[in-house]
């Protein structure tokens, strides 16, 4: 290369020889022939807007300037070589660290120029840009052309912070609204739905079967709970066992065939089918046991502490229902815990209340009549015993045969 740099400036005096001597010097020489072909072709030495353009746009989005003919006149004398150009002009800007007035277009420091792209960028001094882009890239920053463009993507990056930074308040804005939105229409449609599950509680308290069938297909719930004005206290129903409770078998049934839990309890454990037969309602009980109400379950609290629905008809004297149990698969002598709190038989309690119809019935299905009593007033009494304690004449003479 430097047999050629050498061999290229033999000949040449005054400008072409300076130049030809830098070229040289930078193993550039095909550049410089290229260049000069470049004078040559031109009638003036000046650049034709019409034909360079393009060159004039790309200098200018390069350096950041906006002045068209200061970019015109800087290509000139970079003989219309835009890199030639951009070099230059931060050549000449890298040796006076502080921003100057630009004197003359195309021989001036074009200070005027970086300082407006600098300032564009958030920073008035070469310097001080320059310093901050050695500490940020650890490496010193020689070339004013990279040191530009790190500016400036130093600048797009921080302006894309910034939007990001908008974004995510904006997102955060929009997900809080979301779920703003979103909680009011859920609350909405529970109190919408809690309207439709009271409408059909109250059509199976008051036996309303079309009522329930249709607001079931309106979205009611069949298992709706709900609390009855007819009752003392705050507990709340289920629909079925408030419409059993009430006698009312075509609400059950269609309860039943909306598929609602017929063993759904109350707070002492007590179902549909207790309630039913405790009360009497042979209909009830056996709509209740034809759904696949569970007949041997018991309650859990005050009041019916392991007692069952053939207990519960058996010490109310209700002896349809105790057939009905009884033909449904209820166990004649059945006991939750035979040394539990309770662990006394249907007879037991039927033997205890006088009901001698019911005793009679349950000898009939096989009572064991000779089994005690494990706790209470009458521990460890049979039934003739627990009859005669109680002073049923009628009862005891039953036992007795």
């Amino acid at each position: 290369m430097e047999g050629a740099g050498d061999e290229a400036v033999e000949g040449e005096s005054g400008e072409e020889g300076r130049e030809a001597a830098f070229f040289a010097e930078e193993g550039r020489e095909e550049e410089r022939q290229g260049q000069a072909a470049a004078r040559a072709a031109g009638s003036s030495g000046r650049l034709s807007t019409a034909s360079n353009s393009d060159a004039v746009e790309q200098f200018l989005s390069f350096t950041g300037t906006d002045d068209v003919e200061f970019a015109r006149e800087a290509l000139d004398a970079a003989t219309g070589d835009v890199q030639v150009a951009v070099e230059r002009f931060f050549g000449q800007l890298e040796a006076q660290p502080e921003p100057q007035q630009r004197q003359g277009a195309a021989g001036g420091d074009g200070d005027e120029a970086i300082a407006r792209y600098l300032a564009m960028k958030g920073e008035a001094v070469v310097e001080k840009a320059r310093k901050e882009l050695e500490a940020a890239t650890d490496q010193p920053v020689h070339d004013m052309v990279l040191a530009a463009s790190l500016l400036a993507k130093d600048a797009d990056d921080r302006a894309a912070g910034g939007d990001a930074d908008v974004a995510t308040r904006r997102s955060h804005a929009d997900a809080q609204a979301e779920r703003g939105r979103k909680l009011r229409e859920e609350d909405r449609i529970k109190r919408e739905q809690a309207a439709l599950n009271k409408k059909l509680f109250d059509a199976a308290e008051y036996g309303n079967a079309v009522a329930v069938e249709r607001l079931a297909g309106e979205g009611a719930s069949v298992d709706a709970k709900g609390r009855s004005p007819s009752r003392a206290g705050t507990e709340r129903f289920p629909a079925v066992v408030i419409a059993a409770d009430n006698g009312h078998t075509e609400a059950v049934e269609a309860l039943l065939r909306l598929r609602c839990n017929p063993n759904a309890p109350i707070a002492n454990g007590v179902t549909a089918l207790m309630s039913a037969a405790a009360n009497g309602h042979g209909g009830v009980v056996g709509a209740l046991i034809k759904g696949g109400a569970d007949i041997e379950a018991a309650g859990t609290g005050a009041g019916w502490k392991e007692v069952t629905a053939l207990m519960s008809a058996a010490a109310n004297g209700h002896g349809g229902v105790v057939d009905a149990l009884i033909k449904g698969g209820a166990t004649v002598d059945s006991v939750v815990r035979p040394h539990g709190p309770n662990g006394w038989t249907a007879l037991m309690m039927a033997a205890r209340d006088g009901h001698a119809a019911v005793v009679g019935q349950l000898l009939e299905e096989g009572a064991d009549a000779t089994r005690r009593a494990p706790h209470g007033d009458h521990e460890n009494k049979t039934a003739l015993e627990i009859a005669e304690a109680e002073g049923h004449a009628e009862v005891a003479a039953l036992l007795r045969s």
